[in-house]
């Protein structure tokens, strides 16, 4: 009765053993999977074939794990082990980028674990004759152009710029390096109609000689750099234009001083910047001492565009400040205290809400001993 009460005991508690022996060799994580069994892991009535395969993912995943290298001794005269190439990308990080390892010296407290780079291939000298074969990022142009106000009732015939331009094209485009686009540049007795090919020899066919089919006229050769040399020495920049000026009135102003063969503008923040191109330089030297042109009876900044940017900022380097002003007054309501103190410049801002003008002016002066002996008051 004893003995069948602890065959009953030993058999509640000890799991059965499957009929088949297990498989021969020593399976690595069996002991830990027979007494502490993992949750995850296959219920004990599975084969023995099934618990290899279990209990050898362990032995997998050991063998993926990088170790790092063991340290070395720095008294040891021995050179360093070779670098392993095949080793995988996913290298200990030391604290230190790509670049600093590369460019920086040895660090000797490293210990050995850093991997040595060995320097790079000593760049090639270029081949003499490399830039010779290199292609051109900017193809050259050669310029052409023709005055068209030199034949007498050339605009006759061709009522539009457009076809005169057609009519030209038609005629260079039996070369084979023509643009293929003609323009027109300037306005009136100034206008000019210009060209370029991309072979010298086709563009001094081209000119050589007029052209009976445009009604006689002759292609000289055009350089457009001088053009825009001599454009700048003709070009006047305005600033602290008000918003509601117009193009018309600023023609109309600047016309007094000489002819007006172009004007542009652009917006820059609360105020507008033209720029006014004469037909002559002459008429840019009574600018060398006007600082101010009085439009709509605002005051409106001036300096030839050939000035450096040193007699630019002279311009703006002496300025006292006036305040107390009526409500609503223009620069033209200061033009005889201007006068009086010998002011170069009177410029009253414009409020950024409600762009009206604000209670004060600045004024400005060609020395700082000017701005220091008079004394402003309204």
């Amino acid at each position: 009765m004893t003995n069948r009460q602890n065959n009953k005991a030993s058999g509640t508690s000890a799991p059965k053993r499957p009929a088949q022996s297990p498989p021969s060799g020593n399976v690595q994580g069996q002991g830990s999977f027979a007494s502490t069994p993992d949750p995850t892991s296959q219920p004990s009535t599975d084969n023995s074939a099934k618990r290899t395969r279990v209990s050898s993912e362990p032995v997998m995943d050991q063998d993926n794990i990088l170790t790092p290298p063991a340290p070395q001794d720095n008294a040891s005269t021995s050179p360093p082990p070779p670098v392993d190439t095949n080793a995988s990308p996913l290298a200990p990080d030391f604290g230190t980028s790509l670049d600093d390892s590369q460019h920086s010296p040895s660090n000797s407290a490293d210990k050995g674990k850093s991997v040595e780079i060995l320097p790079s291939e000593p760049e090639r000298a270029a081949f003499p004759d490399a830039s010779t074969a290199a292609i051109q990022s900017s193809p050259l142009r050669f310029y052409a152009a023709a005055a068209p106000s030199t034949i007498e009732g050339f605009w006759t015939h061709f009522k539009t710029n457009r076809e005169a331009c057609d009519a030209t094209d038609r005629e260079f485009s039996s070369f084979s390096s023509y643009g293929s686009k003609a323009t027109t540049q300037g306005s009136g007795d100034n206008k000019i109609i210009v060209v370029y090919f991309h072979s010298k020899p086709d563009m001094e066919k081209a000119i050589a000689a007029p052209i009976s089919f445009l009604h006689d006229l002759q292609f000289h050769e055009h350089d457009p750099s001088a053009k825009k040399v001599d454009e700048q020495l003709r070009t006047l920049v305005i600033t602290d234009i008000p918003l509601f000026v117009t193009d018309a009135q600023l023609r109309g102003t600047f016309s007094r001083y000489g002819i007006v063969t172009h004007c542009r503008t652009r917006l820059s923040k609360l105020y507008c910047t033209a720029y006014i191109v004469f037909d002559s330089a002459a008429a840019m030297e009574q600018f060398e001492n006007t600082w101010a042109v009085l439009c709509t009876g605002h005051c409106l900044r001036v300096c030839p565009a050939s000035h450096s940017s040193k007699q630019c900022a002279i311009r703006r380097a002496h300025v006292a400040f006036l305040a107390g002003l009526p409500q609503g007054s223009v620069a033209a309501d200061l033009s005889e205290i201007a006068e009086e103190v010998s002011a170069k410049s009177v410029n009253i801002p414009f409020s950024y809400n409600s762009y009206n003008p604000k209670p004060y002016a600045y004024v400005h002066f060609f020395s700082a001993a000017k701005v220091a002996c008079r004394n402003l008051g309204v």
